[in-house]
């Protein structure tokens, strides 16, 4: 009952919190995959934390609000699967790489020349791509069956497991170019990798 009132009362902020919430345990598991030996990144797991607080959730919150009103009621589910699947999703991955490689420089002391920006659209082709085989299951469920204001919560529950998977393949990219400035750093200090 409290959810349900603050999700009336204040959306935006109830989704930010659930898919905030969402994407850190998503992290913290995708990072439990790992070698022991890597530990737990926890400025990572912020990093991927503050994205869903700060970009999905008001997101697809907007969409989800501009889809029904340009495309109102459960008949029209076809189209706005396509249009998310088409549009939205890739978008969103863009933005999503775009704000988890812009926050690296805060947790690792990269600057943003050494990000490997030209990595960007390939990773959000490859996630996208690879989204195609489950998002829209849930999404088109999302679009017969959940009431427009748990869109957002119901996509992110979903999404925990697919978001395992994105954390990793964010992380990895932060792994690999955090591995290659200290390798870096050791090479100019005179001290072997």
């Amino acid at each position: 009952k409290f959810y349900r009132e603050w999700n009336a009362k204040r959306p935006l902020m109830v989704k930010a919190a659930t898919t905030s919430t969402i994407f850190m345990a998503s992290d913290t598991c995708a990072q439990l995959l790992n070698p022991p030996d890597l530990g737990h990144d926890v400025g990572r797991t912020a990093a991927f934390s503050f994205c869903g607080a700060v970009l999905t959730a008001p997101y697809f919150h907007n969409w989800f609000l501009i889809a029904e009103r340009f495309l109102p009621g459960r008949s029209m589910w076809p189209v706005k699967l396509a249009v998310d699947a088409l549009t939205v999703g890739p978008v969103y991955l863009l933005l999503l790489l775009t704000l988890q490689r812009s926050l690296r420089p805060l947790r690792t002391g990269e600057s943003f020349s050494e990000l490997q920006w030209d990595k960007v659209f390939v990773e959000a082709k490859q996630l996208w791509i690879d989204g195609l085989f489950i998002c829209p299951v849930y999404q088109g469920i999302n679009f017969v069956l959940i009431p427009p204001a748990y869109r957002v919560q119901w996509m992110g529950a979903c999404q925990f497991f697919w978001n395992i998977y994105v954390a990793h393949v964010c992380g990895k990219a932060t792994s690999n170019a955090s591995h290659a400035a200290e390798s870096q750093t050791a090479v100019k200090a005179g001290v072997a990798p």
